[in-house]
């Protein structure tokens, strides 16, 4: 405990779990902690209760506290919730950087599911952060201990576990305690406890009043059971009474609600709850508040209670709880173990509960309650219940269960027009997240005609819908038709739907091959856009505040981008809005690697990974961001960790970029038929998308060179010339075009029109501030220069490449022209004993992938004596005698 906190008192914090069966003492560590952090942190405190295990964002409402609780946010829609989640981290992060910070949280196991998804997420950020977290928590149930052993597994968290007491010091605590007890006894007590100390200071006093015989037989769970319940059971009734209602109630309770669940009188349930605080079965708390002295007692007198006496009191729990005007969350708890099935006061608080929750963000808690009101309802539950219940359900991943409710809910005779238009849209959001693409389709466009003259808003939100899921899921020419609509009907809607609407149509026009779509984009930039609302995030990838700026750099308008992705950030940082705030980052990143600032890049991509966590959907895709980036400074072998093998279908970008980077990976380690094989896939799916931009996934130079390598001039040729082909009026394609047909033109040993060809690949880049480009064109022309004979002009256009990549940073860049500039006879940076120089790993990686002496020399342009030569160096620097030996060698 004292490493941790002094490690977050240093700013590389982390997380304790403390694990222990109930009794063992993980609050005293808890509060250990605590004591140990002293004035040094801000510390804050949360812990569960078993009857508030379900209400949205407790622990962390706890935790953050005050203005910050996060029960209640004031937002217009539903919150989704990766924005409840990055809002609390970000709130989180900053209280740490004002002073380093501890959690200390109780009782992990009666969380919250929303705040136990939030705890793992934070866990995952502590290293990074002054934090410390501290929690505690039973074996069972399972989900608690289960986040602290995943995170445990990833070397993220320490889990301790409290062993029971040994029978000599089982012996000394009730020594300490008790003084002498007879052998007997004390043998029998030791036995009967366990090794637990709670239940060894229960047993001794309870002997000595007398409440359990020293002759008496214990073992086991009866054993536990009699001594937790030995003091209650000597009680007056009237306290009896009093405590099976607190019970219900949970470890924590309103003294005056258990009174009322109790039907005592105010002045007997006075006198009752002093004479249990003076028995010890009660402890002070907050003003208002009591608690059990610990909470296995107060489980202890819940479980005792027989079936129909503990659902008669929940069912008073509930009832008083609605009078005292708490939130309806905490009552409505009591409403489900209450069983009140047809109950319509029941089912409306368990309904408003469950719609509180999807406001704030809180989808299991959501789901839990909407499902147990239905459930209370039966055949008899409302439309609209359903409606919300199937809405919890898309919103948790359950897309099918809610497809499944929305059809029964469209089978019902004579629903209303709006309900059915609501349930429709709906469905067709579910019908899109279970793949069924065409019924989506149609489920949403026969809901925007139908509300088309009625409903303006909702016919254009529905082919927004439409729009963002087909782009999404089927690429840009499938979504552009859709986006023609919508943007037709937004003119009738105009605000932040309107803006949408043209930035989806200008997004997929683009993409389609249709520059118009870049002087919408530019209209777009040059009018304040209008923001989301922070619950409205449902066509997140059409933002108008960054799908402008995406195009911007698709066109090579790198001012402009630069500026509107600036702005895009800071929107996103002043509203916690997570969605936004990936899109920016990602497109930042991206925009960054293109003009060589690969360590801004780099950043902005580990931003994008750390939202991404919050948006499953996109993860993968900022993890190939990051990779990308890594491969242009040359860590090949971390790049491979972003390399993500299962993509899901929910966003083709995603899919693209995973693809680019497994491919281009593979060509610069030397694995070329692997390359050509991921190259082949990636193109074919680019053609089904309906990508008509080669600068949106810029895979061609990498795609060429690999086909080359293999002998595949064909294919080569066919993505030089589609590069060509390009209708745009960015300049990139038709430079990546002319370098194309000068390698395939070296390649054919036409050195002339090679020269010609990258000489006008040179010239097209002239103005565009793309360095690394630039830099492979270079060193593509003075390889072929040095061929030529032409080594005093080659050896200066490699030494401007060679200058330009290490300036960038661009580590693959820079061996390139390295090894280039060699073979032309320039000086450069003396290789130090024992290092491979680049032309010795780039003949190593050849071989190791499995091409033969003479493939590599075709490749390499080396004569085969010269590739020997340079294989006998490496195996000898290497310590190795044999090809098959360069498996497993760093050569990246």
């Amino acid at each position: 405990m004292r490493r941790l906190l002094d490690a977050a008192f240093a700013g590389c914090g982390g997380t304790v779990f403390v694990v222990a069966p109930a009794g063992l003492g993980k609050t005293s560590v808890l509060q250990m902690a605590v004591v140990q952090a002293g004035g040094r942190f801000d510390v804050r405190a949360g812990g569960g209760d078993a009857v508030e295990a379900s209400l949205p964002y407790g622990l962390i409402g706890q935790v953050l506290g005050g203005e910050d609780d996060l029960a209640a946010p004031d937002v217009a829609g539903d919150l989704p919730a990766a924005s409840r989640f990055y809002d609390a981290l970000r709130r989180i992060r900053r209280a740490a950087a004002d002073r380093p910070l501890l959690l200390a949280l109780d009782d992990l196991h009666w969380t919250d599911p929303d705040s136990l998804t939030f705890l793992h997420l934070l866990c995952r950020r502590a290293p990074a952060l002054p934090l410390a977290i501290v929690a505690t928590a039973r074996p069972w149930p399972d989900p608690a201990l289960d986040v602290a052993e995943q995170l445990a597994a990833r070397g993220l968290a320490d889990v301790q576990r409290l062993a029971p007491l040994t029978v000599p010091a089982a012996r000394d605590l009730l020594r300490d305690h008790f003084g002498d007890i007879d052998g007997d006894a004390a043998d029998q007590m030791v036995a009967a406890c366990d090794g637990n100390p709670l239940l060894l200071e229960l047993a001794g006093p309870n002997i000595a009043a007398g409440h359990l015989s020293r002759d008496e037989g214990l073992a086991g769970t009866e054993a536990t059971r009699r001594l937790l319940l030995a003091r209650f059971s000597a009680a007056a009734p009237a306290a009896q009474r009093y405590v099976r209602a607190a019970s219900v109630l949970g470890t924590q309770f309103r003294p005056t609600v258990a009174a009322a669940i109790a039907d005592l009188p105010a002045g007997q349930a006075a006198a009752t709850i002093e004479a249990l605080f003076r028995a010890d079965l009660f402890r002070g708390d907050d003003a208002g508040w009591a608690r059990f002295r610990h909470a296995l007692i107060r489980q202890a007198i819940y479980d005792d209670l027989a079936p129909p006496a503990r659902a008669y009191l929940h069912e008073r729990a509930f009832r008083a709880l609605l009078i005292t005007g708490v939130p309806v969350g905490e009552a409505a708890e009591h409403a489900i173990p209450a069983g009140l099935f047809g109950d319509a006061q029941a089912i409306e608080a368990l309904t408003s509960a469950g719609r509180a929750a999807l406001h704030a963000g809180a989808v299991q808690a959501a789901r839990r309650y909407l499902d147990a009101a239905a459930g209370l309802a039966g055949d008899s539950a409302p439309v609209a219940l359903q409606i919300d219940l199937a809405q919890a359900l898309l919103a948790g991943g359950a897309a099918e269960a809610a497809a499944a409710l929305l059809e029964r809910v469209l089978a019902r005779p004579r629903l209303p027009a709006p309900t059915r238009l609501s349930a429709q849209l709906l469905l067709g959001q579910a019908a899109f997240h279970t793949g069924a693409v065409q019924r989506a389709g149609e489920l949403i466009d026969t809901m925007a005609v139908a509300s088309g003259n009625s409903d303006p808003e909702l016919a254009l939100k529905a082919l927004l819908d439409h729009t963002l899921q087909s782009w999404a899921r089927l690429g840009p020419g499938a979504a552009l038709p859709v986006a023609a609509r919508a943007r037709s009907l937004a003119a009738r809607v105009g605000g932040y739907q309107q803006a949408c609407a043209e930035a989806a149509w200008a997004l997929c026009a683009w993409l389609s091959g249709d520059p118009a779509g870049l002087s919408a984009a530019e209209g777009a930039a040059s009018a304040l856009a209008p923001v989301a609302s922070t619950g409205g995030a449902a066509h997140w990838g059409l933002d108008p505040a960054a799908v402008p700026a995406d195009i911007a750099v698709w066109a090579e308008r790198f001012p402009l981008a630069e500026r509107l992705l600036s702005d895009a950030l800071r929107i996103a940082e002043d509203r916690a809005e997570p969605f936004l705030l990936f899109h920016a980052a990602l497109s930042s990143s991206d925009m960054l690697s293109r003009l060589g600032r690969l360590g801004e890049a780099l950043d902005m991509a580990d931003r994008a990974c750390d939202v991404g966590e919050l948006l499953p959907v996109g993860l993968p895709l900022a993890r190939a961001a990051k990779g990308l980036a890594l491969l242009e400074t040359g860590q090949l072998a971390e790049a491979a960790i972003y390399a993500d093998q299962a993509v899901g279908p929910e966003w083709y970008l995603a899919t693209g970029y995973q693809l680019r980077l497994r491919a281009t990976l593979a060509y610069r380690q030397g694995r070329i038929d692997a390359a050509c094989m991921a190259f082949d896939a990636l193109e074919q799916r680019i053609g089904a998308w309906g990508i008509a931009d080669p600068s949106h996934i810029p895979y061609a130079p990498d795609a060429i060179a690999a086909y080359l390598a293999a002998g595949r001039s064909g294919d080569a040729r066919r993505v030089a010339d589609q590069l060509a082909a390009c209708p745009l009026p960015s300049r990139w394609p038709a430079a990546a075009a002319a370098a194309g047909q000068g390698a395939l033109a070296a390649h054919d040993g036409d050195l002339q029109t090679a020269e010609a060809a990258l000489a006008q690949a040179l010239r097209l880049l002239r103005d565009v501030p793309m360095p690394l480009a630039r830099c492979r064109t270079l060193t593509g022309y003075g390889a072929v220069l040095a061929r030529r004979g032409q080594r005093d002009k080659a050896r200066q256009l490699l030494t401007d490449a060679l200058h330009s990549a290490q300036a960038c940073g661009a580590g693959w860049h820079t061996d390139q022209a390295l090894t280039e500039l060699r073979r032309a006879g320039g000086r450069t940076r003396r290789i130090p004993p024992g290092q491979l120089s680049p032309q010795e790993k780039a003949v190593a990686r050849l071989a190791r992938a499995g091409r033969t002496n003479r493939q590599i020399s075709r490749e390499l342009y080396l004569s085969v004596n010269t590739v020997e030569t340079h294989l006998a160096h490496a195996y000898r620097k290497l310590g190795i005698g044999r090809r098959s030996e360069l498996t497993g060698q760093e050569l990246d």
